[in-house]
């Protein structure tokens, strides 16, 4: 999804970080704090605590595509 963005329009998308700048900042600042302690784990070699990230992670894209899925099955 990042790279779809990133080949949009740049102006339409500085548009709506700045409408929205309050969401966006919170979930980037969220980002930033997963991010930051995936980082430690891995400095740390903590390799159990990268794993779970990675595991936890697909275990939500899955839960979300197949929220997805079934949505398109209504229609």
């Amino acid at each position: 999804d990042t790279t779809r963005i990133a080949s949009s329009n740049a102006d339409m998308w500085a548009d709506i970080c700045m409408t929205n700048s309050e969401a966006i900042t919170s979930h980037l600042r969220d980002l930033q704090a997963i991010l930051g302690t995936v980082i430690d784990a891995i400095e740390a070699g903590d390799r159990e605590a990268v794993h779970h990230y990675f595991a936890a992670s697909k275990e939500r894209r899955d839960a979300i595509l197949d929220r997805t899925g079934k949505m398109y099955d209504l229609v």
